[in-house]
Parts: structure tokens; sequence; C-alpha cells
């Protein structure tokens, strides 16, 4: 069980991408936006220097469409804010 142990924390330090600042601030910023449509960021690894950039912005689009315009082929991040209406 000890030895299980160790596995995991040696594993739970293990740091395999940066997430560039830019980006960061960019998702911060796309959480808490105001606009009332369905938007998402997608985003993917740089391989030369494995930090995680953003690839394309995408405004007023459903689930289907995202999924459908992301390369099925190459790893992508999607992070998605949808609109919520409330009735009051």
């Amino acid at each position: 069980m000890g030895d299980f142990k160790n596995q995991y924390l040696v594993a739970q330090n293990v740091k395999v991408c940066e997430i560039d600042p830019e980006v960061k601030e960019m998702l911060r910023k796309f959480r808490f936006r105001k606009a009332k449509n369905n938007a998402a960021i997608s985003m993917k690894i740089d391989p030369k220097t494995m930090t995680i950039i953003l690839d394309e912005e995408y405004e007023d689009c459903t689930l289907d469409e995202l999924q459908e315009e992301l390369p099925g082929h190459l790893p992508r991040y999607p992070f998605v804010v949808p609109s919520i209406f409330h009735s009051s």
C-alpha cells in the first residue's frame, strides 16, 4: 500500500504543460463575460514549448456546431460558456 501512495505523490507533482499567461487571462475574462449568447474557446498544446495556447474563438455557437468545427484528428481542449436565461 505504501508503494502506491509514493507513486501517487510522484505522479501528482509531474507537470506536463504550462498554460500561457495570456490564455489564463482570456479564460478568466471569458468565464465572467456578460454576453447573452453561447461561446467557446478552443485551446491546443504547442509541442515545441509544451504550452497550452489559444486555437480559436467561437461566438453564438451550439455544442453540435462546435463539435463539427473541432478537428477529429487533432487534440483540442474546448472551454464552453453557455448562456443562461432566468425567467425572473
